[in-house]
C-alpha cells in the first residue's frame, strides 16, 4: 500500500522505541507461543541479559520470575 506510511524520523542509525518508550516484552496476543521483546532503545544493551533471562523463563515456565514483566504489555493490549 505505497503511500500510507509517514517518515517519522531519518536518522543514521536505528533504536527500535515505541512512541511511549515502553518496551513491548510478552506473549503476542492471539499467537500462543510466540513472544517478543522490543522497543528497548539504547538501554537494550545494558538490559538486554535480564530481558532475555526473564523471556527466557517466560517461554520455558510460563512466568518470569527473575524480572517483573507486568509493567511491559504488547501494544495491542494498552489502552
Amino acid at each position: 500500500m505505497e503511500g500510507e506510511a509517514r517518515v517519522k524520523a531519518e536518522q543514521a542509525c536505528f533504536l527500535p522505541c515505541t512512541d511511549d518508550e515502553v518496551p513491548i516484552i510478552g506473549e503476542v496476543l492471539g499467537m500462543k507461543g510466540c513472544y517478543v521483546a522490543t522497543g528497548h532503545s539504547c538501554w537494550g544493551i545494558l538490559n538486554g541479559p535480564a530481558r532475555g533471562a526473564a523471556v527466557a523463563e517466560l517461554v520455558l515456565d510460563g512466568r518470569a520470575t527473575i524480572v517483573d514483566l507486568s509493567q511491559f504489555r504488547l501494544c495491542l493490549d494498552r489502552q
